[in-house]
């Protein structure tokens, strides 16, 4: 059982990585019996499960006004999608777990075998291919830190992954379809939807930016049957997610906020108050803007296709304001 001598490192630099976090919380949290953060990137058991145990009481008050009150929620089509899993009863979580782990299961396993498939279609042998397969799985820590918070972030990563590989494939309009519901889902995947504009595919793009603007009508619709409001209580959630997240440096998200504007936050001596920082996460928003369509439009759009993708994806992941490492 041979491998490339790139998928062997990418395998033991996996290996080796895992084994040092594991042995640095080992030491942070049985001989020096620190806590949070030190114990990263493993999140404590406390809160195992999180984003269920958040919000799945509110679910009661799904299509209430009521939904909207105290802390904010999900923006509409991830709501509605979370809806799918929980039952308006806190008392039926289990269940809500279950089907969550069930789905998340199916999700990765197909992108699994389709990740095999393809390698053995391009010389690998079928042994080769599954350890390594399996092997990026077992070691893939973006991946079980989604499951152990219960987010619906492996939703998003099925739909761009489907909506990448339809486009490699030259299938323009289930690629927008796909990429477009992805966009309403977590906004920032819109970007992705540049590879269109590289070349020069505008119906495709016309078709993504409708179908994320309908979506995203339909999920307020569900939401609550006014959909002016709503589009206002959306604007509030999101207000509020930037308020709690953007806005301040929360020791417990500070392990695992990958944007350059946490970056940014860091490296501040000190973090000012949410109302003097946020004008400059409004410059920091409108220089990433900036500066990424020139980047795009000068040198990104001019490079080979998987170029643009790998160009791309890590834009979607650096530049919003929050960046959680299950992104």
């Amino acid at each position: 059982m041979r491998l490339p001598s790139l998928l062997r490192q990418f395998l033991a630099q996996s290996l080796v990585w895992t084994a040092l976090c594991l042995l640095t919380e080992s030491v942070c949290g049985f001989i020096l019996h620190w806590g949070f953060p030190y114990n990263y990137p493993a999140p404590p058991a406390t809160s195992i499960f999180d984003d269920f145990r958040l919000y799945i009481s509110r679910f009661a008050y799904f299509r209430t006004p009521r939904f909207f009150e105290s802390i904010p929620p999900y923006p509409a089509p991830a709501s509605v999608l979370y809806k799918l899993f929980l039952l308006p009863q806190p008392t039926h979580i289990r269940f809500a777990v279950f089907r969550y782990i069930l789905a998340i299961l199916i999700t990765s396993w197909v992108m699994l075998f389709a990740f095999r498939r393809a390698l053995i279609r391009h010389g690998l042998a079928p042994r080769s291919a599954s350890f390594f397969v399996l092997g990026t799985y077992l070691f893939s820590y973006p991946l079980w830190f989604e499951v152990h918070q219960a987010n619906l972030e492996f939703i998003t990563w099925g739909l761009v992954t489907g909506g990448l590989a339809a486009y490699w494939l030259k299938r323009n309009r289930l690629a927008a379809v796909l990429l477009g519901l992805a966009a309403a889902i977590k906004i920032v995947p819109v970007l992705l939807l540049g590879l269109f504009l590289a070349q020069k595919q505008y119906r495709a793009l016309a078709l993504a930016l409708a179908t994320t603007a309908l979506f995203t009508l339909l999920s307020l619709w569900i939401w609550y049957p006014d959909i002016a409001y709503s589009w206002h209580a959306s604007s509030v959630a999101l207000k509020g997610i930037t308020d709690m997240s953007a806005l301040q440096l929360l020791l417990v998200h500070s392990g695992f906020d990958h944007s350059l504007f946490s970056l940014f936050k860091r490296l501040l001596p000190v973090l000012p108050p949410p109302a003097q920082l946020a004008p400059l996460l409004t410059g920091y928003q409108a220089l990433t803007a900036v500066a990424g369509c020139i980047l795009f439009f000068v040198r990104i759009r001019h490079l080979p296709l998987i170029n643009q993708i790998l160009c791309l994806s890590v834009a979607v992941t650096l530049f919003p304001p929050v960046s959680y490492d299950y992104t």
